[in-house]
């Protein structure tokens, strides 16, 4: 999470949908925004940090319709480090992107101990990718939202022509937490689109499985 203290306001660069509902609780929307990463990184010291993979912009913005214009010297301040930024009024939009990314990839990454790339290059893999980006995109369409694509197929074929190429050997932050024994994401990611699903009657029963192995993996190695 990043801060703005001259203008009050939070920016949250978790991974997932839904994180900013608890400070929501505390907050008016006008201070709560959200970033699109689409970064990778990895913890190899304390306090050192390797950019392993960089596919585009971060983008920064509001889910509430508020004015984001406030956000633009965060985005020149992250663009001078090396990483480009920019604030955008298609957050919404740009989220569900990463989601059908997140979800498709970082949990099965972790449960099979691979890259990115290494899932792709399985044909059992890829049908199990496949049904994950069904399901999200049926609970997207129950729930109206919208993403950059009008249907699984459509992203599919980006997901497996350009963006599981471009972070090829990319390990997931699902996997890092479990080797590191850190609480995963997989309540704001599987576990959003499974909570999502049920409250529209929207089976999932791939994203069920998922999130059970994971916690199951939580349970047995970091103890719970």
């Amino acid at each position: 999470m990043g801060r703005n203290e001259k203008n009050g306001k939070m920016v949250l660069f978790q991974n997932g949908w839904g994180n900013d509902e608890p400070y929501l609780a505390h907050f008016p929307a006008s201070k709560v925004f959200n970033a699109r990463v689409i970064t990778g990184f990895e913890r190899t010291a304390p306090w050192i940090t390797k950019v392993t993979v960089h596919n585009a912009p971060i983008l920064l913005g509001s889910l509430h319709g508020e004015n984001a214009k406030g956000l633009e010297a965060l985005a020149k301040a992250i663009s001078g480090s090396g990483i480009p930024s920019a604030v955008s009024d298609e957050l919404i939009q740009a989220l569900w992107a990463k989601m059908l990314y997140n979800t498709t990839l970082n949990p099965l990454g972790a449960i099979m101990n691979m890259s990115y790339g290494e899932l792709a290059a399985s044909g059992h893999l890829v049908g199990i990718m496949n049904r994950l980006i069904e399901e999200t995109f049926a609970v997207m369409n129950a729930a109206g939202y919208k993403t950059f694509w009008n249907n699984a197929k459509e992203y599919q074929d980006i997901f497996y022509s350009k963006l599981v190429p471009d972070t090829f050997a990319h390990r997931a932050s699902t996997l890092q937490d479990i080797e590191k024994c850190q609480k995963t994401e997989i309540d704001t990611l599987n576990g959003c689109i499974q909570r999502i699903g049920k409250q529209y009657g929207i089976q999932t029963p791939t994203h069920d499985m998922i999130v059970e192995l994971i916690r199951g993996i939580e349970d047995v190695r970091c103890g719970g």
